[in-house]
């Protein structure tokens, strides 16, 4: 009565023999599509239960739909003699789960080695591929690719001097996307690799693209045969954050209107702003659910789960610091009652800041102490104020990125740290917080805190990834006594339990997913 096949991501079934009841069981289901050139009804994996429930419920209990294994993709064989590195078991398997899947999301934990793993995967599909990526990484793709293989393909670098035509492997960042679209379009890549893709999450409550690059990097991904989103955190504190990529890889729920998507996986609710109601989609709801439904399309591993390395332990420190400034610009700020968000922003940035300068005699001092004892120390801040202080006092003795870093600059500091030619590396979390290795270090200081969780945990991961061989320790320093900054460090860890709630599928109770602005703006006003 019912043929069954199984692809990637969905069953196929198709009747032998026509039966009205079976047909209304799988039309009623959600997520079905009909194929009339094969006279076929799609059903996606993680479907299989509900429908499997509604036959029962009808006497259909002969009919059956065979269990999915997570690792079929291992049964596919891949030419490991193309390589010079030598992968870990895992990055194999991530590989193996890329091809199988064709259009999916590899988000392995920061530090697990993800880059390799989609080189592997892109280099056994024939034609060019294409790898967007932010600015700052495009010459560390580069050099991944060329060490990676034994006979290093031609690289074209878009908007640099190693730009050429008739290339292999295209890296492009984000933010040029429109001016090389002609180029892509025609190029006709058989394999996208989005990385760090949460930087096309942005989408409008119309469930259009709200960004340039998201926009680009969406149309691209629906011509291209194989789409690989790497991304170590596919959400950065809300559900909202990962329609887009679900349309990407062509995900059954990215085929839904947004406005269904969010009133169902991001608490989505009318609020009333002035005299008007506009719909809010920053919350979480059927975080189960919607971790089952990605979880075919997605492969998660953390670093605990796939590689031998040491415990990361984060550190809260408080520290003294003059509050009287500080307080006179709390008290300021709590006097403008009527002051609009973006002002509030402004003086809790302000505040940020001043307390960020506050802690740098504290900083340099305990790097001191670090240094003696282990002889490296990567420091985090977000301010040029911080990072001009910390170079004037270690001088030649520290490297630095922040957002002026030019490309080939970035390479030469992660270097002449990683080789022990300096003992400082000073880095914008922005900036530096992503795409380099500083394995050298064993400590961490963050002297001042960004309002994204998942950002903190980049920086971290800068010194606990692969090649790392020792426990590494993350020190927050905060101002005692400063409110802004305590409620900040009560509310971090929070929040990224929220993140990891929905990426590795454990949804904590008690846990607000509001943004850590608008936690402390409400603590702030108690």
């Amino acid at each position: 009565m019912l043929e069954v096949k199984i692809n990637a991501s969905y069953f196929h079934l198709r009747m032998t023999k026509f039966d009205e009841t079976v047909l209304q069981c799988i039309k009623s289901l959600p997520f079905r599509e009909y194929n009339p050139a094969e006279k076929t009804w799609l059903v996606p994996l993680f479907e299989r239960d509900m429908l499997l429930e509604k036959f029962q419920k009808v006497g259909l209990t002969e009919l059956e739909l065979p269990e999915v294994s997570d690792d079929r993709y291992l049964g596919i064989e891949l030419n490991l003699k193309l390589f010079k590195a030598k992968p870990y078991q895992h990055q194999i398997d991530g590989a193996k789960f890329l091809l199988f899947n064709r259009k999916c999301i590899l988000a392995d934990e920061m530090g697990c080695g993800k880059t390799l793993t989609a080189i592997i995967a892109a280099a056994h599909v024939p034609g060019p591929k294409l790898i967007v990526c932010p600015a700052s990484l495009k010459l560390n793709w580069a050099k991944e690719i060329r060490t990676a293989f034994n006979e290093p393909p031609q690289i074209s670098i878009l908007e640099t001097k190693k730009s050429v035509e008739n290339a292999e492997w295209y890296i492009v960042n984000y933010d040029i996307l429109e001016k090389y679209k002609y180029m892509i379009t025609t190029t006709k890549p058989a394999v996208l690799i989005l990385d760090e893709a949460h930087y096309i999450k942005a989408v409008s409550n119309s469930g259009k693209p709200d960004s340039k690059r998201a926009e680009l990097a969406l149309e691209i991904a629906k011509n291209a045969p194989y789409v690989f989103l790497l991304t170590g955190t596919p959400i950065t504190s809300r559900p909202k954050d990962l329609y887009n990529l679900l349309k990407a890889i062509e995900h059954p729920l990215g085929k839904v209107k947004f406005f269904e998507y969010g009133k169902r996986y991001c608490n989505g609710k009318q609020i009333k702003i002035g005299s008007r109601y506009v719909w809010d989609f920053s919350g979480a709801s059927n975080i189960k659910e919607l971790h089952n439904f990605v979880k075919p399309y997605m492969l998660r591993r953390t670093k605990e789960q796939v590689i031998d390395l040491p415990p990361k332990i984060r550190h809260f420190m408080p520290v003294e610091v003059d509050l009287r400034e500080y307080q006179q610009k709390l008290r300021e700020y709590l006097s403008h009652s009527n002051a609009t968000y973006a002002e509030e922003l402004v003086m809790l940035n302000a505040m940020k800041k001043l307390l960020a300068d506050q802690k740098i005699p504290h900083t340099i001092e305990f790097a001191e102490n670090i240094i003696e004892e282990e002889g490296a120390i990567v420091i985090f801040t977000n301010y040029k104020s911080v990072i001009e202080a910390l170079v004037g006092k270690f001088k030649n003795n520290c490297v630095v990125i922040d957002g002026s870093t030019p490309g080939h600059k970035r390479q030469e500091a992660v270097e002449a740290f990683q080789n022990g030619d300096v003992q400082v590396f000073v880095g914008n979390m922005q900036a530096a917080g992503v795409g380099i290795t500083l394995t050298r270090a064993k400590s961490m200081i963050i002297n001042d805190y960004d309002w994204v969780p998942a950002t903190h945990v980049q920086a971290e991961d800068r010194i606990h990834r692969i090649s790392q061989d020792s426990k590494v320790n993350i020190y927050y320093l905060y101002a005692d006594g400063a409110e802004i900054e305590e409620h900040l460090v009560d509310t971090l860890e929070k929040k990224l339990r929220i993140i990891e709630s929905i990426v590795d599928g454990e949804r904590k109770r008690n846990i607000r997913n509001t943004s850590m602005l608008e936690d402390i703006i409400k603590k702030l006003k108690k």
